[in-house]
């Protein structure tokens, strides 16, 4: 006889089988349903509205994979749509248009009404921990009523702002006057150049980027080098040594902050980032107690700097949001260059011809003295100019960024306020019809034979429109400074074989992107007559 028990348990344990399988196949119909619907019906209903690239989960859409391989996520939308439409992508719940005409894009630039960069500038505050005082105080038109009398006899922000633009949009204008070329921009040209040609004396190579010396030769890690000088160099030539005199761990705090820096645009909460905000408040408490120095204590400062700390603290903006701040303009200035020097080194020495000729390029603008003749340097190197235009155009992943503020049209596409667009410029960048059958591959011969190839349309690996970025220019100068004066004081070659490592498409950017793997290179003192 079967127990009355068991029976029971078994029918229950059948029951929720069945109760279990039911769910399971009502949720598969419903999610068909909602999939059908959102990509397959509503485009038919609604044909001025942009078709979105079809995603399986809702509200998650397409975020994991955009933050697991943009350049994937970008492509796979590239091959599903018609050439130049715009289509949307979900990330973080949010509609993100992603404009794939270059016509389209002078649109987005030219429309500062309708679409604005200021929303990210915002998040990023938030998400860094500056204040909602100091957002609102940078984001308030005619800033000018908010000093006190004393200060708006000095401030810029009463004496120069005639437009009464807000703080943030005249600081737009405070670093082109900095970084564009003029006095300003040579002054840090001169500093950053002999901190570079100081530190490759002999005797002077830094220990973090030796691997080992042998009789008067080193052998040094290519990404560490580039890393440690152009950072360094750039740091000196904003903030002078009295950064370093003060606040010894800021440059070390500040390295493993940007190593984790893209969770900063994904808003990782913090304790999925220790890290970053380990090495962050590190950096941070030593920019605290640099830019709580009286001026003359920090004559090293780069004029751009010492007026936005100023005007900062005329809207009553405390120290530790003002430093906060610097840092964040400290890192959209020197992220990266460095990237760019890895991989204008690489691609130069895995090449002999390439090198040899660079090489005989560079040597022309370096004096006996070991100074620089930046106009040499700058104009009458055209096969430098020709890697340098290569690099940027594959290795850098700019986009610009905008949030819609009302209801506008972007390629006879509806774009409704609240809705971001993503103008990604590699993906121009690497078009075969703009750039050639080998635009995947590195081919510094296609700018030579071009000219005004780096000026048409379709490159754009430093943005444009109101967020063009004005430090293009030291950035170029910076590292064409590294390129001349390591070639005229070393002989360098590649330790193991000469193959220019794989990229990085894993970790998300913001522009230049990122090596899989080291170089090692052999650094021989060259003796000069």
């Amino acid at each position: 006889m079967v127990d009355s028990s068991f029976l029971t348990v078994a029918v229950s344990y059948v029951s929720l089988q069945h109760r279990s399988v039911f769910a399971v196949a009502s949720l598969l119909v419903l999610l068909l349903a909602w999939r059908l619907w959102r990509f397959t019906i509503a485009p038919l209903l609604w044909p001025d509205e942009p078709k979105t690239l079809p995603y399986y989960f809702p509200i998650i859409g397409h975020t994991w994979s955009f933050m697991s391989n943009a350049e994937a996520t970008l492509d796979t939308g590239s091959k599903r749509f018609p050439r130049g439409e715009p289509y949307l992508l979900s990330l973080g719940g949010v509609r993100t248009l992603i404009v794939r005409d270059i016509d389209m894009v002078d649109r987005v630039w030219k429309d500062s009404t309708a679409l604005t960069f200021d929303p990210f500038i915002v998040t990023t505050m938030k998400v860094f921990g500056i204040s909602s005082f100091c957002r609102e105080q940078m984001f308030r038109r005619d800033p000018a009523t908010l000093l006190s009398d004393a200060a708006k006899a000095t401030s810029l922000l009463s004496t120069a702002n005639p437009a009464r633009r807000c703080y943030s949009d005249c600081m737009r204008e405070w670093l082109k006057a900095q970084l564009l070329p003029g006095e300003r921009l040579e002054g840090l040209r001169e500093v950053y150049e002999g901190f570079i040609a100081d530190s490759l004396r002999p005797g002077n190579l830094a220990s973090d980027f030796i691997l080992s010396s042998s009789g008067g030769e080193q052998t040094i890690s290519l990404r560490s080098f580039t890393r440690t000088i152009l950072t360094n160099g750039a740091l000196r030539a904003f903030f002078g040594p009295e950064l370093f005199e003060v606040a010894p761990g800021f440059a070390p705090g500040y390295k493993g902050y940007e190593d984790e820096s893209w969770k900063i645009f994904f808003q990782y909460p913090e304790f999925m980032s220790r890290k970053l905000h380990r090495s962050k408040n590190r950096a941070l408490d030593g920019f605290v107690k640099y830019f709580a120095l009286p001026r003359e204590q920090t004559p090293g400062m780069a004029w751009v700097f010492h007026t936005m700390n100023v005007e900062l603290a005329n809207l009553g903006v405390e120290i530790r949001d003002r430093a906060g701040f610097m840092f964040l303009i400290t890192w959209a200035v020197n992220n990266n260059a460095h990237h760019m020097g890895f991989w204008l080194f690489s691609h130069i020495l895995c090449e002999p011809d390439l090198y040899q000729a660079v090489r005989t390029e560079v040597g022309k603008a370096c004096r006996p003295d070991r100074s620089l003749d930046m106009k040499i340097l700058t104009t009458e190197c055209p096969t430098l100019d020709s890697c340098w235009y290569e690099v940027l155009r594959i290795y850098n992943a700019a986009s610009t960024a905008r949030e819609a503020m009302e209801e506008t049209t972007i390629g006879g596409k509806l774009v409704h306020k609240g809705d971001r667009i993503l103008t990604p410029f590699r993906q121009f960048q690497m078009d075969p019809t703009l750039f050639g059958a080998d635009a995947r591959s590195f081919n510094p011969d296609r700018f030579l034979k071009n000219e005004k190839l780096h000026k048409g349309k379709g490159y754009h690996p430093f943005g444009g429109g109101t967020t063009y970025c004005p430090g293009r220019f030291f950035a170029q100068q910076e590292t064409y400074m590294l390129v001349a004066l390591v070639f005229d004081g070393f002989d360098m070659s590649v330790v193991g074989p000469r193959v220019v490592p794989k990229l990085d498409v894993n970790t998300p950017v913001p522009a230049a992107m990122r090596t899989m793997s080291d170089m090692r290179i052999k650094l021989v003192p060259r003796k000069h007559n």
